[in-house]
């Protein structure tokens, strides 16, 4: 049994109204186009990222075993394509020798 109500409509866009030209219009709203002066914005930076390191000590004091395991992880990552370049030198170096 479907039941229509009278608000649902006024919010559903199906109907469009025109704009009262009496209204006047509405400041602008929102962030404001000024550029703070750049001394300030590299203070901002530097701020900003000294919280961050911060915070990444703190969670690395926190959680030594999850650290350790994700720095193991990116040893890992970082030397397996270390490892496949030296061992396909070495062997390009060896097959130069036989011939």
């Amino acid at each position: 049994m479907a039941v229509w109500w009278p608000a649902a409509r006024q919010f559903s866009g199906a109907v469009s109204m025109a704009a009262d030209p009496r209204k006047k219009a509405q400041p602008t709203r929102g962030a404001n186009q000024a550029r703070a002066p750049w001394r300030e914005q590299a203070e901002s930076y530097f701020i900003h990222h000294r919280k961050v390191a911060r915070d990444s000590a703190n969670r690395l004091l926190h959680t030594p075993v999850a650290s350790l395991m994700t720095w193991t992880v990116m040893g890992v990552a970082l030397a397996l394509p270390v490892a496949l370049l030296l061992l396909l030198s070495r062997s390009e170096e060896r097959r130069v020798e036989r011939v």
